[in-house]
């Protein structure tokens, strides 16, 4: 798994030697532009080529303790002096005290499954494209509370007839769907999607899920949590794209409640001009190379 890591963020793990100078150290962290180094042992054994053993790992506070000779204790570190092993009473305080709620309890999946779960959602469901919701938004509505959990004989999760505010996407196990006044039974496995509409507007579902055999894990995002990420995904394009000031005059027109205006033909020297579409309105972005 700590090689998937590193792989993934494309950070090399630094080996050091351990009679390696401190500020030697020092200054290969500051040129190299990493923090932390595994300290390695040159091990030998006869007919056998040396081998790097690791003994520990150095990073730059230790190098900085060091200098100034004196532990260096935030509200991360267990121990004031290792020492005396003196506990830390700050540990763990937050800056700012919050309150949490004690049947709060927000589940977690893996990293993995987290990837491939956004990636079918913004790949195959349009209601999660880039052209609706950016990548960024998707990611942190991914990591709220929207993972949900039944077990083998539970209630059902969607009842034909019976309005209901949310989608639901199976993660993990499996699921019954009972379909017509047959009540005819068959079952659905991961990434199968429910109630897709009811994101939009209220939703009657003519199918009822419930739960099968085995444990299953999935997606259920409420109607106002997907709003909400649509409204922040406007509220950071008005904040960060510049609009036309000559897109009112030029066409004569109100602007659009997003504070955009619709696309218009700007030739003015040294402009710069763009689209973006938000809300399936397609909108005209342009500004003057001298202002920027």
């Amino acid at each position: 798994p700590l090689e998937s890591v590193i792989k993934f963020y494309n950070h090399t793990a630094h080996k050091v030697l351990g009679d390696m100078k401190v500020l030697r150290l020092m200054q290969d962290f500051m040129t190299e532009r990493y923090h932390m180094a595994i300290v390695a042992d040159v091990q030998e054994k006869e007919d056998l080529d040396p081998v790097y053993v690791p003994i520990g790992v150095v990073t730059l506070e230790d190098i900085i303790e060091e200098i100034i000779q004196q532990e260096i204790v935030d509200e991360t570190d267990a121990y004031v002096n290792n020492d005396f092993k003196k506990k830390n009473e700050k540990k763990f305080l937050p800056l700012i005290p919050i309150k949490k709620k004690e049947d709060e309890h927000v589940m977690k999946i893996s990293p993995q499954l987290e990837l491939a779960t956004f990636t079918y959602l913004s790949t195959q469901i349009p209601e999660f494209s880039e052209e609706n919701i950016s990548a960024n938004v998707l990611h942190k509505l991914l990591r709220q509370d929207v993972i949900k959990e039944v077990e083998v004989g539970g209630k059902p999760i969607i009842e034909t007839g019976k309005t209901v505010d949310f989608m639901a996407m199976i993660l993990t196990g499996e699921l019954k769907i009972e379909v017509g006044r047959e009540k005819m039974i068959f079952v659905q496995g991961p990434f199968s999607t429910f109630c897709i509409p009811a994101l939009a507007g209220p939703y009657v579902p003519d199918i009822t899920v419930v739960p099968s055999d085995v444990p299953c894990q999935y997606l259920c995002i409420q109607r106002d949590a997907y709003r909400r990420a649509i409204e922040t995904c406007e509220f950071v394009l008005q904040e960060k794209v510049p609009v036309c000031p000559r897109s009112e005059t030029d066409l004569g027109a109100a602007r659009s409640p997003n504070g955009l205006s619709p696309v218009h033909d700007c030739n003015s020297p040294g402009s710069v001009t763009g689209s973006v579409d938000l809300a399936n309105t397609r909108y005209h972005v342009c500004c003057n190379a001298s202002a920027v």
